[in-house]
Formats: structure tokens, sequence, C-alpha cells
């Protein structure tokens, strides 16, 4: 008989037969390092969550070598700069070198990046952040080798929606109430700024493709911070202010309408994205005159997608 403390529980059958899709580990942290982002780099703090499938005759997985995959080929790499996704590729299949009763994989990434952008106005360099997102799933098959199967790329990123309806609805009352025609005429010049509620609003746009195909995430930030009524500044002196004001008042926007700006920007900056490519756009407006938040989406394939545009 085997001492208690040889036995390997993880390894026993349990008492009900059924495989489970994903077991694993979150949001473990890992240090700054360096990440590539088109051509720029940035230090990045990062959070991995990495799974495998567990077979029906498998009571439990060995945690702890999920742990391991993440932080040998996080080590293997210090020093060395990688994209999002290609790191999540490494872990996805050490994971199933580590978990040998284990076929599939996926590990997914979330890390925070510091870029610099020049304010609208006086040109000042302000460091913004946005989060970069990897995903990666590999198999295995008869004991093979891993392969990957699919690979992800997204962003998520801060910007301004101006309300257009409640722009319209005031400008139309405040017409109603003027007697004098020219503040009527003032009022309908282009020129004008006018006023409606505007608030702060998150986008979180995602891509999957094979793993033959690369995408430069710092365009995605690009696209996705463009396709809103405006654009958000850590650093902002007045006249920066009254810019990007001026900007959101120009170019009102719905959530849903940065939903379909992001996906025309996606089909027209990415010609070569692959048909059964998977989008996902989601567009979160923190409503300032609510208590509540407004969110659009988004999920279609790239060829579905052109066919629309």
């Amino acid at each position: 008989m085997k001492s208690l403390d040889r036995l390997d529980v993880n390894l026993e059958r349990p008492t009900i037969n059924l495989e489970i899709n994903r077991v694993g580990i979150i949001n473990v942290h890992i240090p700054i390092f360096s990440m590539r982002i088109g051509d720029y780099s940035a230090l990045a703090i990062a959070r991995v969550s990495a799974f495998i499938n567990l077979p029906p005759d498998i009571k439990g997985i060995h945690a702890s070598r999920n742990y391991e995959s993440i932080m040998d080929v996080f080590l293997s790499h210090v020093g060395k700069e990688m994209r999002i996704e290609e790191f999540c590729c490494h872990i996805a299949k050490d994971l199933l070198r580590r978990h040998d009763y284990a076929s599939s994989s996926e590990v997914k990434m979330k890390c925070l990046i510091i870029f610099p952008q020049e304010t609208p106005r006086t040109g000042r360099v302000s460091y913004e952040k946005s989060y970069l997102l990897g995903k990666a799933i590999a198999v295995k098959k008869d004991n093979h080798n891993a392969f990957i199967t699919r690979k992800g790329v997204g962003v998520e990123v801060v910007g301004i929606t101006a309300c257009p309806s409640a722009q319209r609805t005031l400008l139309a009352e405040v017409m109603r109430m003027s007697k004098d025609e020219d503040v009527k005429r003032i009022l309908t010049n282009d020129m004008i700024p006018k006023a409606t509620h505007i608030q702060r609003a998150y986008a979180r746009v995602f891509l999957e493709f094979k793993n033959d195909y690369k995408l430069n995430a710092l365009s995605l930030i690009k696209i996705t911070r463009e396709s809103m009524s405006s654009q958000t500044y850590e650093l902002l002196k007045r006249e920066d202010e009254a810019q990007v004001i001026l900007n959101a008042l120009n170019n009102p926007m719905f959530a849903e309408d940065v939903v379909r700006k992001i996906a025309k920007r996606l089909i027209e900056e990415f010609p070569d994205l692959p048909n059964d490519t998977i989008i996902k756009i989601l567009v979160r407006s923190l409503e300032s005159i609510h208590q509540h938040d407004l969110v659009a989406k988004l999920y279609i394939t790239a060829k579905r997608l052109k066919d629309y545009l």
C-alpha cells in the first residue's frame, strides 16, 4: 500500500464521470516587461489566466503547473520584446506539455500600457493608458505536440461621447424660445458649437483569428480612440480642454455610432483581415444625466462585416 503522501488525489477517478471544458487559474500578475505593439515598445504590467480541459476520468488539475507555465515562459523572455498574442501562444503550448492528460488549453492576458500622445492644441506630451488584450487556444491530438488553433488581440480604451439627440432637442427648444431672427441665424451656423451632455465612454475591441495572421495592436488603439466623439487626455491646458469639448460637440455620437465607426475602420485599415476572423466590439457610455449606463455590442465575422459594408 502506498503511503498517503505519495498518493496523487488529482489523478483519481471522480465520482461523476464528466469532462470539464476549462479549469485553471486567473489573474496571475507578472512583473513589468517589454511588450511589442506594432513599431512601438511599451513597458507593461500584466494579468494572465491559464486553462486546460479536464478529461472525465481525472478528478482535478495540477494547478501549480499552470502557474509554472506562466512564470517559466515569462522568465525565459526577460529582456526580450514580444507581442501579447505570442506570449499567450507560448504559455498555451507549455500547458499541454505539462498536463499530459489535457488535449486543449486557453490563455488570456491583459496588460496595462502607457504611451505618449500630443495634446490637441498646445502639442504637449501627455502619457495615456490603455489595456492590451491577448488570447491563444492550443490543442493536442494523440499525445503529439501542441499547436495553436486560434489567437486574438484586443484593446480597451477611453474616450468621450456627446449625445446627438439631446443636442438637436436643445437646439430646437432654444430656437422656439428665441424671438430674435438674428439669434436664430447664429444658432444654426455650423461654426457655432451646440450644447449637449457629454460623458466618458469605454470601448473594448477584440479580434480572434487563425494562427498565421498578425495584427498591429497600436493601430487598434488609434482606430478606437479616433472613433469617439473626442479623445481624452491626461494633460489638458485650457486651450486643449476647449478643443476637446469643441471636438466632441462638433462630432456628436451615440454608443451605437461608435461601434459602427470602429467596425468600418477595422475593414478599411485591415483589408487583408481573414474572413473567418471573429470581431467583438463593446462600447459602454457612462451616462452623465442618468444613474444607469448604456452599452452597445457587436459580434460578427469579418466576412459578414465586409458584406454589410
